[in-house]
């Protein structure tokens, strides 16, 4: 009994929370009161483990989001639609959300980088504030935008989270006591409708926006299969 509480269980203990660090787990915390070489050990791993566990968590995060605005980046995008697209059935599918911020380059010249970053981060909240809990936002690049629609029965649910986000942009943003007009360019393209290709539905949407971009008074359109004709 006394070899089992002294040194058999401390070392199960240790084994399954080193286990535990391997799989990216938050080991548990255990406080041991006695004061032999086991709780010592014991003691230094909890304390090893947690810096371990919290330095691991800040560069996965890091990893996966933009640092300007912190959104999602680009670098699970297709791996993560594709789980999307595999759950997708007529009844829940998925939509591609591609928005491109119009006039970007020349909204940065006139104004400078530093107003330019303060654009992005504020579309970047509009964008969130706009969207439900269950879709993921990315930044796909520059003043590229990308939302994922899960879920969705039909596409009235797409058209009325654009309206939404529509409304938003119509108030001005307010950046270094200037008040700046801006506004979207937005393509949809739906799975299992469009595609069931990840790379192939991100193109969809990019041409859908591409459309509305250069169609006049009009901020959003679906793909067709006709748009690359």
């Amino acid at each position: 009994m006394y070899i089992r509480n002294k040194l058999f269980k401390p070392l199960n203990l240790l084994i399954t929370n080193t286990e535990k660090l391997e799989r990216g787990e938050k080991p548990d915390t255990t406080h041991y009161t006695a004061h032999d070489e086991i709780s010592y050990l014991l003691k230094r791993f909890y304390r090893m483990s947690q810096i371990i566990h919290k330095k691991t968590t800040k560069l996965t995060f890091q990893a996966n989001h933009d640092h300007l605005t912190g959104l999602l980046n680009r670098t699970e995008l297709e791996s993560q639609l594709i789980d999307a697209i595999n759950l997708c059935t007529e009844d829940s599918k998925v939509a591609v959300i591609f928005i491109d911020i119009n006039k970007f380059k020349e909204l940065n010249d006139h104004y400078g980088h530093a107003v330019g970053d303060d654009i992005l981060k504020e579309t970047a909240k509009r964008i969130s504030s706009s969207t439900r809990a269950d879709d993921d936002i990315y930044r796909y690049g520059g003043d590229e935008f990308i939302v994922i629609m899960h879920n969705t029965a039909k596409t009235s649910y797409v058209e009325a989270m654009i309206a939404h986000l529509i409304a938003q942009f119509k108030l001005p943003f307010e950046v270094a006591n200037q008040r700046i007009e801006v506004s979207l360019s937005i393509g949809v393209s739906i799975a299992p409708d469009h595609s069931c290709d990840a790379l192939q539905l991100i193109k969809n949407a990019d041409t859908a926006m591409y459309k509305a971009k250069t169609t006049a008074n009009k901020t959003y359109f679906f793909y067709q299969s006709n748009d690359e004709n």
